[in-house]
């Protein structure tokens, strides 16, 4: 409610500001989510999922979705070493369809929110949601980052314990944090969307 045109919401990954920006377009705030082919790249992938899926329903994509997800991770887990970006990047688009369906009642509907939401470039007129790598370079006088989806731990595939974030994900991090000019709003209670969860929260 307090973001207004000009400020920019940073997420660790897309799926969050997603959802964001869709609740903020609800209360008439001009918003977009900024992203390089983003909005051509899921489309393709609800192509996809729709063709896949048992019936033409929201519940029915949403189902076909999870799965593709699943089977496309199985794959790469079966890779040495396991390509732990690729499979973050994966569930993270998974995700975003799924912020899409859970707001739509067709899925017609779904493409119809993807195509007005998701933008290549950026704009001062609107409040511009987007994830780190998206705004290298860029700046704004406010800036609201979504804490909590950065510096998340990993887990480790053999030993089963929880790993410190590696230095790359501190380096995305300060990248985050200096796209402000003057004002640097810290946003909690929102969390990074994993890919093992249906639009949950880890």
């Amino acid at each position: 409610s307090e973001v207004r045109p000009g400020d920019f919401v940073l997420s660790r990954t897309t799926a969050p500001v997603v959802s964001a920006c869709i609740r903020a377009l609800s209360k008439g705030i001009p918003a977009a989510v900024i992203g390089r082919d983003l909005g051509k790249s899921l489309t393709a992938l609800a192509k996809k999922v729709r063709k896949t899926a048992e019936h033409d329903d929201v519940p029915a994509f949403v189902e076909s979705c999870l799965d593709w997800r699943d089977r496309e991770i199985q794959k790469l887990e079966k890779k040495i070493p396991v390509p732990e970006a690729a499979i973050d990047a994966l569930g993270d688009r998974a995700s975003c369809l799924v912020a899409f369906a859970d707001v739509s009642d067709t899925v017609d509907e779904i493409f119809e929110r993807i195509d007005g939401v998701c933008r290549e470039d950026g704009s001062t007129d609107r409040v511009d949601f987007s994830n780190t790598h998206q705004v290298k370079g860029s700046e704004r006088d406010r800036v609201f980052m979504f804490v909590e989806t950065f510096m998340q731990p990993r887990k480790d595939r053999v030993t089963g314990e929880w790993l410190p974030p590696a230095d790359e994900e501190r380096r995305i991090r300060y990248v985050a944090t200096t796209r402000a000019k003057n004002e640097l709003v810290y946003v909690t209670g929102v969390k990074k969307m994993t890919r093992r969860s249906h639009g949950g929260e880890e």
